[in-house]
């Protein structure tokens, strides 16, 4: 939160920190993009879109495959996949399906 452009190093007011805040936790929650949630957002999950998303994202990356096949590595391209649990302090864990085959 400190290093964010939300953050401010002095606040007028418990309405203006406030308001801040507010603002932050919207960006946090609808437009930041989580690596142990799959590179989602927790409102995406939440509200169950999370496979949609996924599915969609498996299609474009195979077709980029296809039409680009020297940016991937010879197994070709994989979709990062939500951990089974998040949690604050938890130790980030990468993990990917491939998306051919």
């Amino acid at each position: 939160l400190k290093y964010h452009r939300y953050f401010k190093a002095w606040y007028e007011s418990p309405e203006d920190a406030s308001e801040c805040l507010q603002k932050f936790f919207g960006w946090y929650n609808t437009e930041h993009r989580h690596i142990n949630l799959g590179l989602m957002t927790p409102e995406t999950v939440h509200q169950g879109k999370d496979k949609s998303v996924a599915k969609k994202r498996a299609e474009v990356l195979k077709q980029a495959f296809e039409a680009y096949p020297e940016r991937f590595p010879k197994s070709g391209p994989r979709l990062p996949v939500p951990a089974d649990s998040v949690g604050i302090n938890v130790p980030v864990v990468r993990k990917s399906i491939p998306v051919l085959g």
